[in-house]
C-alpha cells in the first residue's frame, strides 16, 4: 500500500502537495509491468478528486478494486487444483499483467497456483509463450513478469522430473 506523507506526498495525477483534511486514494502495488499506464499509479497516492475526475485514475480505480477482490486470504485458491493456498513458500500470484498489446495474456491476470502444482497447469504453454512473446515483442517493461515466467519454467521441470521418475 501506498505511503501517504500529509503535507509532503505529492498527488500523483495532479502533483500536487496533499494536505491535512484532503480526501485521498492509497493505491496498492498493484500493476506489474512498467510500460502499463497505470503503472505510474500503483503504489501511489492521489487526490481522490483527481483520481475520480482523471480518465488515467477510473482506470486505476477499477484495476486496483479488480487487484482488491481477485488477491488476499480466502481468494487464493490453487488454479490447479481449486484448494486454498496457504503455505507462502508454495505460492505463485501472477498478478496484473496490462500493458500496451500485452492483449491475451491478460487473462492470466490474479491466477493463483501451488508452486508444486505448476508442472500440472494446463495452461502453463500458453501462459509461457504470450509471456515470452511480451517480453520479446518489447511491451513489457520489469523483471516481474521474466521472474513469473522462471518460476513457471522451473514449476514445469520440476513437474516433469516427478513424471519420469
Amino acid at each position: 500500500m501506498a505511503i501517504l506523507l500529509r503535507g509532503k506526498t505529492k498527488c500523483k495525477i495532479c502533483g500536487n502537495v496533499i494536505w491535512d483534511g484532503d480526501s485521498v486514494v492509497l493505491f496498492p502495488a498493484f500493476v506489474l509491468n512498467e510500460a502499463s499506464p497505470l503503472y505510474v499509479l500503483s503504489d501511489s497516492s492521489c487526490h481522490s478528486v483527481c483520481a475520480n475526475e482523471s480518465p488515467l485514475g477510473q482506470a486505476a480505480l477499477t484495476a486496483a478494486d479488480e487487484c482488491l477482490k481477485s488477491t488476499g486470504p480466502g481468494k487464493r485458491a490453487c488454479a490447479v487444483c481449486g484448494n486454498q493456498i496457504t503455505d507462502p513458500d508454495d505460492y505463485l500470484l501472477i498478478g496484473n499483467l496490462s500493458g500496451p498489446s500485452t492483449g491475451p495474456l491478460e487473462k492470466f491476470n490474479y491466477t493463483h497456483l501451488h508452486k508444486s502444482h505448476i508442472g500440472a497447469w494446463k495452461h502453463a504453454e500458453e501462459f509461457l509463450a504470450l509471456a515470452r512473446e511480451a517480453l520479446d515483442g518489447g511491451h513489457w517493461r520489469g523483471r516481474a513478469l521474466l521472474d513469473i515466467v522462471r518460476t513457471v519454467e522451473a514449476g514445469m521441470l520440476a513437474g516433469a522430473e516427478v513424471q519420469t521418475k
